[in-house]
This record gives C-alpha cells, structure tokens and sequence, in this order.
C-alpha cells in the first residue's frame, strides 16, 4: 500500500512540475503597439538612442526599409521611423556604433551589388534624429568587396569598417577611422591579410565574427570561407562554407593560423559564446550537412582553448537529431538564469519544420524545451528573423521572433526565481561601445567570459548573464584596451550595471554625470544609486634580466593612485617573473606588503596602514636588486 501511494505521488509531483513549466512563455504582441506584420529577415535589437532601454528594428511591409521602434519602459514601443530621418533599404546590412565618439550610437548600413559595396553611415545628431553624412566621410570609391563586420581592428580607439575583397587578391581589409579634432573621415583603405595563398581556387572570404581568442589583448577573426560551387550536393541547394581563424599579433600584423575542428562542410555565420563557463571564447554554427556519413545536419560547437584553436564537441553537445535540415538562423541565450548559454534554432527542411529551444545542461548533451516552454512554432517556412533581449527589464531576456506570412511575435518569459546581472560598458580611450572588450564574470566557482562584440549576442548592446543561485559576484573584470584593467569585487545580483572607463578624469560618454566615476552601479535603468571613483593609476614598466628584447618589459599596474580603502596590483605578464619580488614601505621605512609576484592580481585592504602619505613601491629581481622604485599616495 505504501508503494502504490509513493508512486502517486510521485506522478501527481511530477505532473505538477510539467504544468509549471509548461508554456513559460506568453504571447504580448498585442500589448506592446508594435505592428504583427513584417517583410524579412531581419529582426535586430540595439538601445540606439542611449536610453538605457532596448529598441527594436525589423523591416516594414509597407515600403522598401526597415522601421525603427523605441522602448518607452512600459512594455510598449513607439514608431520613430518618420521621425528619424531613417530611410534605410531593408535588404541592407546593418551595424551600430558610436564612430564619431560623441556619446550617441550611429548606424552604418551597406549593400553588395555584383562584388562591391553601397555604404551609407546615418550620424544620430541629436536623441532619435539622424543624418546620413556618407558624403563627409571620403569613402574609397569605388569600394570593391562586401562589408563584414564593425571593429576596432588595430585598438586605437576609433570604430574601423572591415571589407571582405573578392575580386584580385582576396583579402580582409580596413577602412581605417580618422578621428581628429571631432572630424571624421574613412579615407583609408588597411590591408590587413591577403587569403590567396589558404583559400582553394573556389572559396570567397565571407563574413566574419570578432573576439580575443587568444587572450593577448586584441581582436581576432573567424572568417567564412565561402564557396558556391563546392560540395553542391542532392538538390545543389547546399553551399559548401568553411570556417579559417586569423589572429591579430597587434601593431598591424594578422596571420592565417589554421582551419577551426568542429565545424562542418556547410556551417553558416557563427556565434561567439562561452557554452561551459571556464572564461574562454567557444564557437556554434548552425549549418546544413549533407554528407553519408553525418546524423543529419546539425548545430556544431567549437570549445575555445583560450590560444586560438578550437576542439569539436559537436558529438557531446548533440545539437542535432538526425534528420537532415537547415538550421538556418540561431541565436544563443540563457533564457532560464542557469548561467549556462542556451541555444535557440530556426529550423527548415525535415517533416516538421519547427524552432529549437536547446537548453543547456551544463555537461553532455543539450535538450531541446521549445514545447515545454512554448516556443515550438511549427510552419512551412520561417523567416529567419529573431532576437533575444529583457524588453521589459525584469531580469530574463524575452524573445522577438518573425514567423512565417510576416507575423511578428513577442513572447514575454516568465521564467523567474533565479539571479542575473546585466552590464553595458561605456569606453572612453577605448571605442565607446566597448566592442572587443574582454568581460570576465567569476561566481560560483564559474568564470564567464562576456564581449560586446557584434559577434556575441547579448540583448544587443547589452551583456545579460544569469547567476543561478549566487547572491554575490565575486569579481566582475574588465579589460579595456586602452587602460587599467577594473575589478569589481562582491558585487551584488540582480542590478544592472553602466560600466564606465576613464581617460584623464573625464568620459564624453558620460557627460551628464557631474563628477566622473570608473563605473555606475544602478539598479534600475533610471535611477542611479551608488558611485564608485577609480581614478589615476600607477604604472611601472619592469626592465627584466635575463629576457631579450622586446619581451624583457613587464608593466606593473597599481591602482588607484591616490588611493584610501585599497588598491589592486595587476601584474601583467607575470609568467616571466619568476623570482621577482613587490614591496611597498611607508615614509618611515616599515615594510607594509611585500609579496613573491607569482599571480596575476593583488587586491590589498589598506584599513591597517598606518596613515595618509606617501609609500614607495618596490620591484626586486631575483638577485634582490631594485629595478623599480615608485610612489603611491595615500589619502
């Protein structure tokens, strides 16, 4: 009897549990004044008017461009199209960024017609009203190749437009910003690798996705290695596209380094993510493959290994389920604040065309939850358009889908219970919107690498990332490519954070704030509650023995300076360090730190110093002799 009446209850607890999560989603189209009917692909998500609040852009069935909406923060969204100024072709390409470094987000749309490129760059001149400046800017002309992606390729701070060259030599270049004195012109024309000697006779330099694979502090590239008349196969609706990665070695200098395992012989554009949260940069591509021996097509994953190459771990994520298909357009999200990234798919092809919710379970296989949730949207045919994003700023991202016969859905998730964090940056001697920017989230014994890259798709220009339990951040870092690294330590859940650098006390990009900080914790998008000043820092460039040149230079960053709670020492390159030693004294000669330099970071509580004033810092080599020695105030 007790048997039976464990069993029951066992099926009443579980039945319960599949009606609570069943359909988490609902449908608020209605509710949110944005028309149902669109004309496209396209569905992309962007704050471009700096209001804290995600916007939406897709293209309009009434007329040949895109429609422009903005969050008002209630749940609805108002139509600026007119308003704006905004013509832009709907079958065009588009990117956001600030490329005149004024504070507003600009937008730069392009279109391939027979291998060259038709560029417009809309500046955003006041809130919400743009003006094309395409004829101020000096583009080369003609401009021969296809625009691949928006970067700052050389980290000098200025937004670059990358050109995928088709015709001649086939290459990547760069039309490089010139920002002077407010002036901004894109008259020059970068070759930053010429691909004929890799590419097969039949491959394209194609689209690109941007990030530091390689962890040295820049931007590499995976590239699509396209080819349209390679691997054609059953019906010869299938392109053959590879992938190749370059790594950006700075001062100029890009190498073709090799072909990326786990990606197949019909992968599309990919994504950048972190799928196992050990804080390196991993790849995912959906694709159509059609090869005997495949289970069918599938979503390949590439484990970064934190040096520029990549594992396959295509057969233990098993993105796929054996049926061949296109699996055309994905997106990755944690849509549930798990911390672990989530894979959502549009797929064609197969008996049921249908969407894909994979969720991620941390290790071995995903499982597809679109029913569970309700987001399986059967049809004959899916637009490809989708973008995830917290529209209405509750702390889990919600998606905005285009479904067949021109249906815009928006399906709010009401998932909850579990803890998040969400971050904008805000560059200064870096580019404004931070793109290539290297975010490191360290909680629960995870670290979670983040990039605003265009290729990481956080609710546009935001960074969302779901804490599972975790109350406390343990450490939020930031790498910015111009200026110290920033830590935050014990940093609190559910907040979203403005992150901003600082050049010499002052930040254009915040200029509304009367005295600049390195950073602003606000809990909601309106209303700012605790600063936090980071101020000047300290460098010490360590002469090394020992160590040819140009590698005999480590620099040693003490920050900040003057300093009153604490200060951080960041070691740079510490792995050539072995042996040397840091102290700090104050005026009187007593020894307040001394340490072996044999990590990467020290955080150091200055509560038990003995007194405002001046220190002195210390670099020893090995043999004790001081090769270093600076001041550190106090105050």
């Amino acid at each position: 009897m007790k048997t039976k009446i464990l069993i029951a209850i066992a099926l009443i607890t579980q039945t319960m549990t599949l009606t609570l999560n069943a359909q988490t989603f609902t449908d608020v189209t209605a509710s949110t004044n944005l028309p149902d009917s669109i004309d496209g692909f396209f569905v992309q998500s962007f704050d471009f008017n700096n209001d804290n609040k995600i916007d939406i852009i897709y293209p309009s069935v009434n007329g040949n461009v895109y429609q422009f909406f903005i969050n008002n923060g209630n749940g609805t969204f108002t139509d600026i199209t007119t308003s704006s100024g905004l013509q832009i072709n709907k079958f065009s390409f588009l990117r956001f960024a600030d490329i005149n470094k004024d504070g507003l987000s600009d937008i730069v749309s392009a279109i391939d017609s027979s291998g060259y490129a038709i560029m417009r760059v809309y500046n955003q001149v006041t809130t919400n009203v743009f003006t094309d400046i395409t004829s101020n800017l000096n583009f080369p002309n003609p401009l021969q190749g296809v625009v691949s992606s928006l970067m700052d390729f050389d980290t000098d701070g200025d937004i670059d437009i990358l050109i995928a060259t088709r015709v001649g030599n086939r290459s990547y270049k760069a039309i490089r910003s010139n920002l002077n004195s407010g002036t901004l012109s894109y008259d020059t024309l970068v070759t930053m690798i010429n691909l004929d000697p890799v590419l097969a006779s039949n491959e394209l330099p194609n689209s690109v996705r941007s990030a530091d694979f390689d962890n040295d502090g820049d931007e590499d590239i995976v590239y699509q290695r396209f080819c349209g008349t390679c691997g054609l196969q059953g019906n010869g609706n299938f392109y053959g596209h590879k992938f190749g990665f370059i790594r950006n070695d700075g001062n100029g200098v890009f190498v073709e380094a090799s072909g990326i395992n786990g990606i197949g012989n019909f992968p599309r554009i990919p994504i950048v993510w972190d799928y196992n949260n050990d804080g390196k940069y991993d790849l995912v591509s959906g694709s159509t493959d059609n090869v005997s021996n495949m289970q069918g097509s599938r979503v390949y994953v590439s484990e970064g290994n934190g040096n520029g190459t990549f594992t396959d771990m295509t057969n233990t994520t098993q993105l796929y389920d054996g049926v061949r298909r296109y699996y055309n357009f994905i997106n990755v999200t944690d849509f549930n604040n798990d911390s672990y990234q989530d894979v959502y798919a549009e797929v064609d092809g197969g008996s049921v065309p249908e969407a894909k919710l994979f969720q991620n379970n941390s290790f071995g296989p995903f499982t597809n939850v679109a029913s569970t949730y309700g987001l399986n949207f059967n049809r004959s045919f899916l637009n490809g358009g989708h973008t995830w994003f917290d529209y209405d700023n509750d702390g889990d991202v919600d998606l905005f889908a285009s479904l067949n016969n021109g249906i815009l859905k928006v399906m709010k998730n009401n998932t909850s219970g579990k803890n998040w964090i969400e971050m904008r940056l805000y560059g200064c001697a870096t580019n404004t919107d931070a793109y290539g920017v290297r975010v490191e989230v360290k909680f629960n014994g995870k670290t979670v690498a983040l990039t605003p890259s265009q290729g990481f798709p956080y609710m546009g220009s935001d960074l969302h990332l779901g804490l599972d339990n975790a109350n406390i951040i343990d450490t939020i870092a930031v790498y910015w490519h111009r200026s110290a690294p920033l830590y935050l330590t014990n940093v609190n859940a559910n907040q979203k954070l403005n992150i901003y650098e600082v050049q010499n006390g002052s930040c254009f990009a915040c200029t509304n704030v009367s005295t600049i900080y390195n950073y602003i914790n606000v809990t909601t998008y309106d209303t700012v509650t605790t600063f936090i000043a980071v101020t000047d820092t300290l460098i010490i460039d360590a002469q090394l023995t020992g160590i040819p040149a140009p590698n005999n230079i480590n620099t040693i960053k003490i920050y900040p300076n003057p300093a009153s709670t604490h200060i951080y020492i960041d070691n740079g390159n510490y792995a050539n360090m072995n042996g040397y030693s840091v102290e700090i004294r104050n005026a009187a000669g007593a020894l307040v730190f001394g340490s072996l330099i044999n990590q990467q970071q020290f955080y150091i509580d200055l509560s038990s110093w003995s007194g405002n004033g001046t220190y002195f810092v210390r670099i020893f080599d090995p043999s004790n002799n001081v090769i270093s020695l600076k001041k550190l105030i106090i105050q």
